[in-house]
C-alpha cells in the first residue's frame, strides 16, 4: 500500500500545557478534564475534526496533539477548566510547536 502524499496528510500541532494546582493529578484525570472542556466548547463535530491526543505527560506538564486548525480552539477551551476532580486547578498553555521533540526540549525542560 502506498503512503499518503505530504499534501494529503493531516497537519498537527503540539501544545504544551501546565496544570496549576496545589494537588498533583494523574495524566488520565487531566486529559479527561481537557476533553470534557473542549467537548463543551466545540461539540462532537469539533472534537472529531481536532483529533485530540495526549502523547506526553511529566509531573504537572503535558503535551496535547491536535489538528492545526483546532489549536486555537484547544487553547480557548483551557479557560473553561477551573477544577479537576473537585479540586481547584487551572490549565494554561505554555507554547505550541509543529514537532514533538522541539516542544519537549523547549517547553518541558525544567
Amino acid at each position: 500500500m502506498k503512503s499518503l502524499l505530504p499534501s494529503l496528510k493531516e497537519r498537527k500541532r503540539y501544545i504544551v500545557f501546565e496544570v496549576l494546582s496545589s494537588v498533583a493529578f494523574k495524566e488520565d484525570e487531566v486529559s479527561e478534564a481537557i476533553m470534557q472542556a473542549m467537548h463543551t466548547y466545540v461539540g462532537d463535530l469539533g472534537m472529531a475534526r481536532a483529533g485530540l491526543q495526549f502523547p506526553k505527560w511529566k509531573e504537572n506538564k503535558g503535551i496535547a496533539r491536535v489538528n492545526h486548525t483546532s489549536a486555537d480552539l484547544l487553547k480557548a477551551s483551557f479557560t473553561f477548566i477551573n477544577s479537576i476532580k473537585n479540586k481547584r486547578a487551572i490549565v494554561r498553555s505554555l507554547g505550541t510547536s509543529g514537532i514533538l521533540i522541539k516542544a519537549q526540549k523547549k517547553y518541558m525542560a525544567g
